[in-house]
């Protein structure tokens, strides 16, 4: 396996498709508020789980709305990669979320509105990729390390 630092974060692929340009794809699409870019690169029939809420995101137009859904409530936010590895159809990253909450956080259990409060979140993902298309995937995050830094 091959590494690399590029953008401050260790990349491991494996052979065959890169499936960590995809990976940087979201990243970037996220960071830049560049939510169309994500059309590219996820499956119309993609299914994103996130594991913490058990909310189910289905294509490319609900996965914008949950990037969406935290670009609001975080504006100035970003994400930094901090691992990322990618072998086959499987790219998995590491990633903190940062930022300031200054808008409304929709949740399964209702809106959260703005706290003013700093957050740090580590984050990872494991995703699918065939074709070059994201088809599939789990998130993780601790949603009590997230609530915490929100005072709740």
């Amino acid at each position: 396996m091959a590494k690399s630092t590029q953008q401050d974060a260790a990349t491991y692929t494996g052979a065959g498709q890169d499936v960590t340009t995809i990976a940087r794809t979201l990243i970037d699409a996220y960071n830049t508020r560049d939510f169309d870019r994500l059309d590219a690169v996820i499956a119309p029939d993609a299914e994103l789980r996130n594991v913490a809420t058990g909310e189910v995101y289905r294509g490319a137009d609900a996965m914008k709305r949950y990037q969406r859904n935290w670009a609001t409530a975080f504006p100035e936010s970003r994400v930094d990669l901090t691992t990322l590895v990618g072998c086959g159809e499987t790219v998995t990253m590491e990633y903190v979320g940062r930022g300031r909450q200054t808008g409304p956080l929709d949740t399964p259990q209702g809106r959260i509105e703005p706290t003013g409060r700093s957050v740090e979140l580590p984050l990872c993902d494991v995703l699918t990729v065939h074709d070059g298309r994201i088809t599939g995937g789990r998130t993780y995050y601790d949603v009590a390390t997230l609530l915490r830094q929100l005072g709740r």
